[in-house]
C-alpha cells in the first residue's frame, strides 16, 4: 500500500509492494526491500544508498508507523 513518508526535511510517497518490494518514485534505488519482522509489529526497510530503517506500527487501523534509521534514533521517520 501507499504511505506518506515523513522526515524532518519534508515528505513524499512510498509504496510497500507485495513480495517485499519497497518503491519510491521520487528516490528510486534498484533493489529496495521491506519485510515484517517476527514480532508482527515492526517493519524493516532496506533502501540502498538511503539506508536501513525500522518502523513500529503505532496504529494498525489508520496504518501509521514511526521509526528511524537503524543505529540513529535521532534520524526519525513516519509513515
Amino acid at each position: 500500500g501507499w504511505y506518506t513518508f515523513q522526515h524532518a526535511g519534508g515528505e513524499f510517497e512510498v509504496c510497500l509492494r507485495p513480495g517485499g518490494v519497497f518503491f519510491c518514485p521520487s528516490f528510486q534505488v534498484g533493489s529496495s526491500r521491506w519485510c515484517l519482522q517476527p514480532d508482527g509489529q515492526t517493519i524493516a526497510v532496506t533502501w540502498g544508498k538511503y539506508g536501513d530503517y525500522t518502523f513500529m506500527v503505532t496504529d494498525a487501523v489508520l496504518r501509521e508507523m514511526a521509526g528511524c534509521q537503524v543505529g540513529n534514533e535521532a534520524n526519525w521517520r513516519r509513515m
